[in-house]
């Protein structure tokens, strides 16, 4: 085992343990990307979907808007869609 030693002055003494205190402090936090599929997309009558979140970067809270009035913070939530029309719905 090989040891060296190292002499600072004061300052370049106090920049380095301030510089290894920050260092512990920063963490890396993977990058979220909203992505769902709609279990059913159409039918003859009312319509009820359950959405299938497949987001990646470990979210940990869901703010859905199914574009028919209303909206959901579960994670796999369902919707009904009573009147024929398009529908726009998102995971922002």
């Amino acid at each position: 085992m090989s040891f060296k030693t190292m002499t600072m002055s004061g300052n370049a003494l106090a920049f380095a343990l301030l510089w290894s205190a920050m260092s512990l402090t920063i963490s890396a936090h993977a990058q979220l990307k909203a992505d769902f599929t709609p279990g059913k997309t159409s039918d003859c009558e009312s319509l009820i979907t359950t959405f299938t979140d497949k987001s990646t970067g470990n979210p940990i809270s869901w703010q859905w808007d199914f574009g028919n009035g209303f909206t959901s913070n579960e994670q796999r939530p369902s919707a009904a869609y009573t009147s024929p029309g398009i529908y726009k719905y998102c995971l922002p």
